[in-house]
């Protein structure tokens, strides 16, 4: 089966739908660039949650992303996750928006045809709206394998380095038993835990399993059963520590598929992942059982935190270009 392209309609929304003959993916340009659908076409199973609860609507700029536009799929927050003030000059004091600025705009489609190779190539644009930046990103659907690639560039147009934080936001569609997996002794930390539960911001531990003395151990690494006897709701944000090898998995129970990113340590070095287990909504719905599955360059939530205090931010520098890229696979 050859690559295709197909123009199609999600909710109102001008889509595009590619697909060979093992993935299917549906990418929104109008709502910041979104991918609202990662799908095993060998068996129908759809990785991206979609929100039952909040409607795909055209993102105002400024607005808050948890209590509106929280919807699901794929979505880019640049230059920042959490809101916050930019902390460099000649920025100082400029505010940024919670989950960044590029979700809430309209990205313009620069390229979307299939080559010579068969391969499938959607290139989308957006530029900063406070901020001196064209956010390029471009995805390669190949004919013959399972695995899409994400190309990204950042064109900073002023003469002041600019300091960012990426991160991906896929918000994955989980069963109970699917398991997270990293390299073996990968270290990680709690970003923040809602209750303080199951530890303290700034906590450390080695993957999968979180100690806190007086307490069970827990396994962050295992996808719980909300119906069962013992389920605790947790709601935590954790960020591996450098990772030793540059891939990270998504097993479903009985281990027959997968969803797995791969990259290069020279450019990303850290995932961070939310954890939601029944705990937590930020639009006043139900809490939602899923999780946000994040490869990032920073591991920090804010752009401030992260320049002054973490030391873990990146710079595209003055008049320059700053890339990298992340592979998808199903398996």
């Amino acid at each position: 089966m050859k690559t295709k392209i197909k123009k199609i309609k999600v909710a109102c929304f001008d889509s595009i739908r590619v697909e060979n003959q093992w993935i299917g993916i549906t990418v929104i340009p109008s709502l910041g660039g979104k991918i609202s659908s990662i799908q095993n076409l060998k068996t129908g199973r759809e990785w991206m949650w979609t929100s039952p609860y909040l409607n795909y609507k055209s993102p105002i700029y400024g607005k808050s992303y948890i209590q509106e536009y929280d919807t699901g799929g794929f979505d880019e927050c640049f230059p920042t996750v959490d809101a916050c003030f930019h902390p460099s000059h000649p920025w100082d004091g400029v505010y940024i928006p919670d989950h960044g600025e590029v979700f809430s705009q309209p990205w313009e489609t620069e390229c979307c045809e299939i080559n010579e190779k068969q391969e499938v190539l959607i290139t989308l644009s957006v530029s900063g709206v406070r901020f001196p930046y064209k956010f390029k990103r471009s995805i390669v659907l190949y004919p013959n394998e399972k695995l899409l690639s994400l190309s990204y560039s950042i064109k900073n147009h002023c003469d002041f380095n600019l300091p960012f934080i990426w991160s991906s936001h896929p918000i994955m569609n989980i069963e109970p038993g699917m398991k997270i997996l990293f390299p073996t002794q990968t270290e990680a930390k709690i970003g923040f835990a809602v209750d303080d539960y199951p530890g303290r911001s700034g906590d450390s531990f080695v993957w999968p399993e979180f100690k806190n003395p007086g307490s069970p151990p827990v396994n962050l690494g295992l996808i719980p059963d909300p119906t069962s006897k013992n389920f605790k709701p947790l709601g935590v944000k954790i960020f591996t520590k450098n990772l030793r090898e540059g891939w990270t998995k998504l097993i479903t129970k009985d281990g027959k598929e997968a969803f797995s990113f791969s990259f290069s340590l020279n450019e990303i070095r850290n995932v961070a992942l939310w954890l939601n287990f029944k705990k937590w909504s930020g639009s006043c719905s139900p809490p939602y059982f899923n999780i946000a599955y994040e490869p990032t360059i920073g591991a920090c939530d804010a752009l401030d935190i992260a320049v002054r205090y973490h030391h873990c931010a990146a710079s595209i520098p003055a008049r320059g270009e700053y890339k990298w890229s992340l592979g998808i696979g199903i398996h």
